[in-house]
């Protein structure tokens, strides 16, 4: 039996992400598999054990300058890599998703747990979409990605958040409880 954690981002920089793949491997036994980004160090508990398994998702390197070029790029090849991994690991019980980073690896998971029946749970860390913002992208991204958010974020089975003023606003305008 296995479960995922699901980070687009650093691991070793996930604090809360590792958490839950300790929580994972003292209180069950399945297989952790881990999809992440790796460039830095996992907690020495993770690193040593053997029902860890690690699947690195590769960067995209291109000029950063042409964003669209870059973004397109990227979720082309997140999108194969994560579907690649998802599909392979086996016997799936339950997936634990980052938010943010939620595009596109929630939309994967969830289609893949639809087929493999299993349940999602998602830590909401903050918004894709208010971080787009802050980075000055075009509002039609921000817009994209804040409908994103809402409405496949809506369909995780469990939510749960970094703080309680996360929470309030998660019920105020996505009503997700």
């Amino acid at each position: 039996m296995a479960a995922l954690v699901v980070v687009l981002g650093d691991i070793g920089r996930s604090p809360r992400m590792m958490n839950h793949a300790c929580m994972l491997l003292d209180s069950t036994s399945y297989d952790v598999h881990i999809l992440a980004y790796r460039e830095s160090p996992m907690y020495p508990q993770l690193e040593a054990s053997p029902r860890v398994h690690l699947h690195s998702i590769r960067a995209v390197s291109l000029c950063r300058s042409c964003f669209l070029l870059y973004a397109l790029l990227r979720l082309f090849c997140q999108t194969f890599q994560i579907l690649w991994i998802l599909l392979r690991v086996r016997d799936i019980r339950v997936a634990f998703v980052q938010n943010p980073p939620a595009i596109p690896a929630l939309a994967l998971v969830l289609f893949v747990s639809f087929v493999k029946n299993f349940p999602v749970y998602l830590d909401w860390h903050n918004y894709s979409f208010s971080l787009l913002s802050i980075a000055g992208r075009s509002r039609k991204i921000v817009s994209l990605a804040r409908l994103y958010e809402r409405k496949v974020g809506f369909l995780a089975d469990r939510h749960f958040c970094v703080s309680q003023a996360m929470q309030s606003d998660l019920a105020a305008h996505f009503h997700i409880r």
